[in-house]
């Protein structure tokens, strides 16, 4: 099943945003987060890579009642809490288990694209970031994946802001690696990389880990991506992020 998916998820991708990961990672799946580890670690050792001791949080990646995943430059691992198996629709894990495997895949495209492999420093901090944009960029393809990439109405715009709109966080508290910690973070970096995806498309998201790759600077690679300074943006982001009208302006929602 995983392999059949993983071939689904490359070919979205390549045929709506003309992208592909082209480095080697291994893919594994289980039922179970002991096994998910042992499984990883295995994967490690027959590709040639350092086997780590917890080379993921298998716990986490293993949430009851639904598909789990993780993903880092050697591996996209998927946990399941019941077999997944039949062709594409015929289980109703299977569509979600196309949706996290985007989600991690798209972690795979930021690797290639920033050229940040191996993981490469900027100043404190890790390359790879601002942490609410990769996260933040993941989410948004994950849903698009998951819907086929259908127009967001009025109502999923609402239900997207709700999460934004009750957190305290602000995005620039969410620019270090490990910052978003629970589902209300990442709630808040999936409505931010909305907003960007909608005013500017998709592709823009895309368009800021390539500019990262050689310019080595997140500032601007973003102002490459959107026209915008990640400040301004981070500043618009609190003036729209508890208005719903002004949301729908900014994604240019009638």
């Amino acid at each position: 099943m995983l392999r059949q998916t993983e071939a689904q998820v490359r070919r979205y991708f390549l045929t709506n945003f003309g992208v592909e990961v082209t480095t080697r990672f291994a893919l594994v799946g289980a039922g179970e987060a002991e096994g998910l580890l042992v499984q990883v670690q295995a994967a490690q050792s027959a590709g040639g890579w350092r086997v780590r001791r917890k080379p993921l949080d298998a716990a986490r990646v293993c949430p009851s009642g639904r598909v789990g995943g993780a993903a880092n430059r050697t591996f996209i691992a998927l946990c399941w809490p019941a077999p997944v198996t039949g062709g594409a629709g015929d289980h109703p894990l299977q569509l979600s288990a196309g949706a996290v495997l985007a989600h991690e895949y798209v972690h795979q495209l930021q690797y290639d694209l920033a050229q940040d492999r191996p993981a490469q420093r900027l100043g404190d901090d890790w390359l790879l970031g601002p942490a609410w944009l990769v996260e933040g960029t993941a989410e948004v393809f994950e849903e698009h994946y998951r819907t086929g990439g259908a127009a967001v109405d009025g109502v999923a715009l609402f239900n997207m802001q709700s999460s934004a709109r009750r957190s305290r966080l602000t995005l620039d508290q969410m620019r270090v690696t490990g910052a978003l910690a629970d589902g209300q973070a990442y709630g808040v970096a999936r409505f931010a990389a909305f907003l960007l995806s909608g005013r500017y498309g998709p592709d823009a998201l895309l368009d800021y880990f390539a500019a990262l790759g050689p310019t080595k600077d997140q500032d601007a690679a973003f102002l490459a991506a959107f026209g915008t300074t990640m400040v301004a943006f981070e500043s618009d982001f609190e003036a729209v992020r508890r208005d719903f009208g002004a949301a729908k302006a900014y994604v240019g929602m009638e």
